[in-house]
């Protein structure tokens, strides 16, 4: 692949357990740059296990009113940041709100950006979950 056809950053975008994570190091050995796999998981791991522990199960965390969204907007912050220091990233996520995407498009905005949407069908989800 010619360097002027590689991305800057690969987002691959789609269920948990719908392969994103193997895509992405399968990638990062092919490619001929070097790409960070950067995972909202990175950013998701960062709070405390109780707390990640409630946020999965859909209770509220122990700080009253804390929110999700600051997670989400201090990933594609961050992204930003690392392609913005010469980082050619692969941007493993979950989109799942409209403004989430929007703001990562806007972050993303004059970097060559490759989007790819996975799609897996709900048994072979569950049989990966376990």
């Amino acid at each position: 692949m010619s360097p002027s056809l590689v991305p800057d950053a690969i987002v691959l975008n789609g269920a948990s357990g719908s392969g994103k994570s193997s895509i992405a190091r399968l990638l990062q050995e092919g490619l001929p740059e070097v790409f960070l796999n950067f995972s909202i998981d990175a950013i998701l791991y960062a709070i405390p296990p109780t707390d990640l522990a409630k946020m999965v199960a859909g209770e509220p965390i122990r700080t009253a009113g804390y929110r999700y969204e600051k997670l989400v907007w201090g990933y594609h912050a961050a992204a930003a940041a690392l392609l913005a220091t010469g980082n050619r990233l692969i941007l493993d996520n979950a989109i799942t709100r409209v403004d989430w995407r929007l703001d990562l498009e806007r972050r993303l905005d004059g970097y060559r950006a490759v989007w790819v949407g996975l799609v897996c069908d709900a048994p072979e989800l569950a049989k990966r979950g376990r």
